[in-house]
C-alpha cells in the first residue's frame, strides 16, 4: 500500500515539533481523511501540519536520511495506529541507513 508523509515544522500549535507522521492508505483523499482524523484542520482550510510527500518524494529529501527540526517519525497511521515514544529507534519507518538508523 502507498506510503504518504506528513511533517511538521516549529509551529507550536502542530502536534508535534519536527519530524512526521507516515500514512499508509490506498491514495492521497483516504491519506488526507486518516491524517484530518486524528488531527483535525486548525481552522477552515487550516491543516494541522506543515507539508505531505508522497513516498517517493519524502524519501528524495534530505529528512529521509537526516531527520526533520530533529526528529523523524512520531508515528505511522494505518488500520491500527503507532505513537513512538521519543528516543526510541524508528528505523522500522525507513529503508535501511534512514533517519536515526543507528540507533536501533
Amino acid at each position: 500500500m502507498p506510503k504518504f508523509y506528513y511533517t511538521y515544522g516549529t509551529d507550536p500549535r502542530y502536534p508535534f515539533h519536527g519530524g512526521w507522521t507516515e500514512i499508509e492508505a490506498p491514495d492521497w483523499a483516504a491519506a488526507n481523511g486518516l491524517f484530518r482524523t486524528f488531527h483535525p484542520d486548525r481552522g477552515t482550510g487550516l491543516y494541522n501540519y506543515a507539508d505531505s510527500y508522497s513516498e517517493a518524494e519524502f524519501l528524495a529529501t534530505e529528512m529521509a536520511v537526516n531527520g526533520n527540526f530533529d526528529a523523524c517519525c512520531h508515528e505511522r497511521i494505518t488500520v491500527s495506529r503507532e505513537v513512538f515514544k521519543q528516543g526510541e529507534p524508528i528505523s522500522h519507518c525507513l529503508p535501511e541507513g534512514g533517519c536515526n538508523a543507528d540507533e536501533s
